[in-house]
């Protein structure tokens, strides 16, 4: 009994985080999709609506984050950085946002 209760708990448990939607399911298949960087920022950026109602990030760190692959995306326009190198840098950022929560 303690073993199916445990079961259960897991199963209930998953499925209640199974509807969230983090930041990092965006970039995998943009990613995949896109090679240069424009494309990837563009993808992202369209599925930001549905981070912004499933997502445990806050609105101030959604906008932030835009902000980012906004920047990103101008640096990359100008030769200023590769489109690897914003990727990475986007990468990065994600990774220091969600050490912190």
């Amino acid at each position: 009994m303690r073993k199916y209760l445990m079961v259960l708990a897991s199963l209930l448990l998953a499925a209640t985080f199974s509807g969230c939607t983090t930041m990092g399911d965006l970039h995998g298949p943009c990613y995949s999709k896109y090679k240069a960087f424009p494309e990837v920022a563009a993808c992202i950026r369209a599925e930001l609506p549905r981070i912004r109602s499933h997502s445990a990030w806050r609105p101030s760190e959604i906008l932030q984050y835009e902000t980012y692959l906004d920047s990103l995306e101008e640096m990359v326009k100008n030769k200023e950085i590769s489109d690897a190198q914003a990727k990475l840098r986007l990468q990065e950022y994600y990774m220091q946002v969600r050490a912190a929560k």
